[in-house]
Parts: structure tokens; sequence; C-alpha cells
């Protein structure tokens, strides 16, 4: 086993927490009607998530097949470029779909994200840098903190909030 593992175990925990945080909030406002701008944030929280850990778990034996570190780096972030880049129009159709309306601060910050992640993969490819990676793979919390935040500004909100707009 490498010995980096402990921090994608981590890595993996954390983002797993953040799923199930989104499960546990749903199952807390079940008695109240969840509205269709939760149900976005929730799904998105908990899909995220839990690809995040699988990505972080899968470098381990990625490494231990490529025999070192530095390709499974480079590898995962070629796998994380794919990911991003499939999941902003899932996340796009998916918003349309639900008639959810992203306010800019809202829309800016995820675009940041994403923009940093795939730059900071797109450096770990070119370099095979570790260090790169390990941000990477820290850089891919922020999106699903950043929609729990979202969540929990809004769950804080007036009661009165429009259910579609985020």
């Amino acid at each position: 086993m490498i010995s980096e593992a402990p921090f994608f175990f981590s890595v993996a925990a954390l983002s797993v927490t953040l799923a199930g945080f989104s499960g546990l909030l749903a199952a807390l406002r079940r008695g109240d009607q969840l509205r269709t701008v939760d149900v976005f944030h929730l799904r998105g929280i908990a899909e995220v998530g839990l690809a995040n850990a699988l990505i972080a778990l899968i470098t381990i034996p990625a490494a231990t097949i490529a025999g070192d570190l530095q390709t499974a780096a480079r590898l995962g972030a070629g796998v994380v470029v794919a990911y991003v880049i499939f999941q902003i129009p899932m996340f796009a159709l998916r918003q349309r779909r639900m008639a959810v309306r992203v306010r800019v601060a809202q829309a800016v910050g995820a675009a940041a994200i994403d923009t940093a992640v795939i730059a900071v993969a797109v450096v770990t490819i070119a370099t095979g840098a570790v260090g790169g990676y390990e941000l990477l793979m820290v850089l891919l919390l922020a999106r699903p903190m950043w929609d729990f935040v979202q969540f929990l500004r809004d769950m804080a909100g007036p009661a009165s909030a429009d259910k579609h707009s985020a």
C-alpha cells in the first residue's frame, strides 16, 4: 500500500460524510415539504460526495497497479477532468428540468471551483506532481461543501422564500 493512503482514505471519508449529511438533512426536512432548490442541492451534494470518494479511493489500487503514485496521479487527474466536464452539463440540464434558478453568486462560486479543479488537474497531468494531485483531492471537496453551505443558508432564510430560487 502507498504511504499516502491515509490521506486518500481521509478525503474519501470526508466526501462520504458530506453525502451522508445530504441524506440526513433530507430526512430531517421530511416533515416539511422539501423545496425544489433543496432537492437540487441535496442531490448534488450526495452525487458529488460519493463520486469524490470513489476517485480518492481508486487512487490507491491505481498506484499499486501502475507501480508509482506519480502515474496514478496523472491517471486520476485525467479522470477528474473528464468527470467535471461531464458533471457541468449534467447539473445544468437537471437545473433546467427542475426549473431551479441559481443566483449569480452561487453560479460564480461553482464555476470558480470547477475552473480551479480543472486547472489543477491539467497541471497534475502535465507534471505528475503528487502534491498537485493531493491539492486536487482537497479541491474536489469544495463543490459539495459549497452546495452544503448554500443549502444551510437557504434553510436559515425566510420561510416565504421562492421555492425555485437558489
